[in-house]
């Protein structure tokens, strides 16, 4: 976003694409053809395709496992290599099934939202209705954060609203289960490094400092 806005300035849009059910979705046959041209031996082979094929009707890969974390991210390389290589997007990132592409026009936009589509489709997958683009002043939602420029090209990184909510939630909770407790006090800092450690990454400081009234803890960020 920084270097797009050196050269673009606040004009641009994001393309927002995320697939439908994506785990339940990956078809075996085609993920063990791709993992087929890698150069691995038979043996290794072999034991990927008792483990793709472990799991579901042809179709789907288990949540969790961490081989499937492994076959859901290469699964897209395609994807991937297409939107790099042919579409020659410059500003592309990419985790799971979530994908951002930010480009300067809204054109070229609705040309990549289109086209990188169709590619996923030849994929055997769908993309979600939820898919969408965005103007780049309107910020966009990421992994759990917001991320928006500012006047000066600055990016601002929150917590996503949904995000807070589940966190303040869960926290509430933790904080009633730790007052049943002796001695808490160590278990309550380890609890607040916790949440401390993933909001540091944003401009949550007043967040935090909710989070912390929760467990009547006096602790510096």
């Amino acid at each position: 976003m920084r270097e797009h806005f050196k050269l673009y300035g606040a004009t641009g849009y994001f393309v927002k694409l995320d697939i439908r059910k994506y785990f339940p979705s990956i078809n075996h046959s085609n993920l063990l053809q791709k993992i087929s041209k890698l150069p691995i031996d038979k043996r290794t082979y072999d034991l990927i395709v008792k483990i793709v094929t472990s799991y579901g009707d042809g179709v789907g890969l288990p949540m969790g496992n961490q081989s499937s974390q492994c076959f859901a991210l290469f699964y897209l390389d395609v994807v991937d290599r297409f939107i790099k290589e042919q579409l020659r997007v410059k500003y592309y990132v990419r985790y799971m099934d979530d994908m951002i592409l930010l480009l300067p026009d809204k054109k070229t936009a609705q040309q990549c939202f289109t086209l990188a589509t169709e590619q996923i489709e030849k994929n055997l997958l769908l993309v979600n209705k939820k898919s969408q683009i965005v103007a780049l002043k309107n910020g966009i939602e990421f992994l759990g954060w917001r991320f928006r420029l500012s006047k000066t090209g600055k990016v601002c990184q929150t917590i996503r609203h949904s995000s807070a909510k589940r966190i303040y939630e869960k926290a509430k909770l933790k904080s009633w289960q730790l007052r049943r407790v002796k001695k808490a006090n160590e278990k309550v800092r380890e609890v607040l490094a916790c949440y401390n450690g993933h909001l540091n990454k944003g401009n949550s400081h007043n967040f935090y400092n909710k989070v912390v009234h929760l467990f009547k803890y006096k602790a510096k960020r």
